[in-house]
């Protein structure tokens, strides 16, 4: 297990839970089991908004969205901008929406403060590419 940049215990390919456990360690079979088992549940629940909001997404956005969730989590997607785009129609402000959110927030000298990360620029410009594409 580590601390990932936002300070979340993690362990595997980005998995973090009450399961997860300072100093864990698992094989690359168990990663991979839990990384299938978060995209899953990712899946069914996205799934189930769609459905609900009468979208229409094709493979590639359906997939960006599953990295944004699965790194954001499912409430930072569903209440999120990009979501409301997409219940309006809006594909291509929606996939502007990718970008925005390249912060952690940290808590510095007791105040939380909003970090520009490198790594989640990459990220989004990849999800936001796939979105698009």
């Amino acid at each position: 297990s580590y601390l990932c940049p936002a300070n979340k215990l993690t362990v595997g390919y980005g998995h973090c839970g009450e399961d997860v456990k300072q100093g864990m360690v698992i094989t690359e079979g168990e990663a991979e089991n839990l990384l299938k088992q978060d995209l899953k549940k990712f899946e069914s629940k996205l799934n189930y908004s769609i459905e609900h909001d009468h979208l229409t997404l094709n493979q590639n956005q359906f997939d960006a969205c599953i990295s944004f969730i699965f790194n954001l989590g499912f409430s930072a997607f569903i209440f999120s901008t990009l979501y409301k785009k997409l219940k309006a129609g809006d594909y291509a402000g929606a996939a502007d929406e990718f970008p925005r959110w390249v912060y952690i927030t940290k808590t510095v000298d007791g105040e939380k403060v909003k970090i520009r990360q490198k790594g989640l620029e990459t990220r989004r410009k990849a999800e936001r590419e796939l979105f698009l594409s």
